[in-house]
This record gives C-alpha cells, structure tokens and sequence, in this order.
C-alpha cells in the first residue's frame, strides 16, 4: 500500500492461506477485517473456506460455524462442512460434529 498499490483478493487469499499455515489466527482475521472495511473488497469463498480452515485447525469451532452461519453470503459446500466435520473429531467436539452433520 505505501507503494500506491492496493491489495485484491488474490493478495489476501494469499495472506490468508499464509496466516492459515503458520497459526497466525488473530492476523489473518485483521487482514479479513482490512479487506472487507479499509479495502472495500467482498470476501469470496475461498477466503471464507480457508479462514474458516483457519479456526478449524486451533479449535475455534464455534467461531467458524458463526463465520459459516454470519458471514458468508454463499452457502456453504461440502468441502467447507468437512473441513469443519474434521476439526470437530481431531478437537474432540463431538456435540458440535453432529449438528454440523
């Protein structure tokens, strides 16, 4: 940005996917807040199916599904209910598994 180029969504899918990686929970929900409001830029799917990975891998269960539930104007896929299905059985949440389910 101090260069006078502005990030898109491919920028921040790729931030996103780098935070997913690397644990980096809190920043990547700040760079998803910076692209939806210091940016103007309308999250896609695949931002949400990796933030929502993103929460999945460090047991946020809950604040996935509120992403899932809230934030997300498509409906969700297969790939995102088993991404969460996953999280569910590797964190033990099976109450949260079966309404996922």
């Amino acid at each position: 940005q101090r260069t006078g180029h502005c990030p898109d969504e491919l920028t921040f899918l790729g931030v996103l996917t780098a935070c997913n990686h690397s644990g980096l929970v809190h920043e990547g929900l700040r760079y998803l807040d910076q692209m939806k409001h210091s940016f103007g830029l309308k999250p896609n799917f695949k931002h949400y199916a990796c933030v929502i990975d993103m929460l999945g891998r460090v047991g946020l269960l809950d604040k996935a599904l509120r992403v899932v539930k809230e934030e997300m104007s498509e409906e969700p896929d297969v790939g995102i209910w088993n991404s969460l299905l996953s999280s569910c059985r590797i964190h033990q949440k099976l109450e949260m598994g079966e309404k996922v389910a």
